[in-house]
């Protein structure tokens, strides 16, 4: 009943979030209480917050370059010759 009750809450909370932002809030309502309502229920739990739950509260420990110049120069690097086809608007 444990692991049942550490999904459901987090997945109550993220429905709710969703129906805040859906034009048819009904309908995500009535999904999430057929699947809630499901023997299947902890599997559905489990996939929605997999796919849905994490947002972006990893992002902020993602390492983003800033190098950019650098980046490029040691790509080319890795290469004999690099020939560039710039488009031109």
């Amino acid at each position: 009943m444990v692991i049942l009750l550490n999904y459901c809450v987090p997945w109550i909370k993220l429905k709710e979030r969703q129906k805040l932002n859906n034009c048819c809030p009904e309908n995500v309502e009535q999904r999430f209480q057929y699947e809630y309502n499901s023997r299947e229920r902890l599997k559905y739990a489990r996939l929605e917050l997999m796919k849905y739950g994490w947002g972006n509260c990893m992002n902020q420990f993602v390492y983003h370059h800033e190098d950019y110049a650098r980046i490029e120069e040691e790509f080319q690097k890795l290469f004999i010759s690099v020939e560039r086809e710039d488009e031109e608007d």
